[in-house]
């Protein structure tokens, strides 16, 4: 687990083989707080992030270390649309 100098949690979660792995949980502010699972170093999952006023501010999907979805809520609780999709550029050959 890792402290704020103020001695607040930060972090917390486990590491394997040097990796983390499994529920982690971190803290900012006073009640932003994010939490979600590592599968071997990597993003795995659901993911959620809180507001200070304890309204839930995101659910991000992570397969494999990449996001796969995403949903967003503002301070009040209400859905935020989420940005469309962009088109990938053209490789340059």
């Amino acid at each position: 687990m890792l402290k704020w100098n103020n001695g607040q949690k930060k972090t917390e979660g486990e590491y394997r083989n040097d990796q983390k792995e499994g529920k982690w949980t971190e803290w900012y502010k006073p009640g932003i707080t994010i939490e979600g699972e590592y599968r071997k170093g990597r993003e795995e999952g659901k993911w959620e992030a809180w507001h200070e006023n304890g309204q839930k501010a995101a659910e991000v999907e992570y397969r494999d270390d990449a996001e796969v979805s995403r949903i967003e809520w503002d301070t009040n609780g209400n859905l935020i649309q989420p940005p469309q999709p962009q088109p990938s550029p053209s490789p340059i050959t």
